[in-house]
């Protein structure tokens, strides 16, 4: 049961994010990052990656997690 909630929500997110790429590109959207400066640009991307590697630390050092979600943060 809590893996089908998941499944569909996954399948929900993924089709959302799709379609805000595509009407990003259609109008083209893209032109609002000029806006930002480099600083702010860069440290949004590295904190993005600090946090997908930090919660993919368990799994890389094979520790198990006993059914429990377990976060850094």
């Amino acid at each position: 049961m809590k893996g089908e909630i998941s499944l569909q929500i996954m399948a929900a997110l993924l089709l959302l994010i799709g379609l805000f790429q595509l009407l990003s590109g259609v109008f083209k959207l893209g032109r609002v990052i000029q806006f930002a400066s480099v600083p702010v640009v860069v440290g949004y991307i590295l904190g993005s990656a600090f946090a997908i590697s930090s919660e993919q630390l368990y799994t890389f050092l094979g520790i198990e997690s006993n059914g429990e979600q377990v976060t850094l943060f």
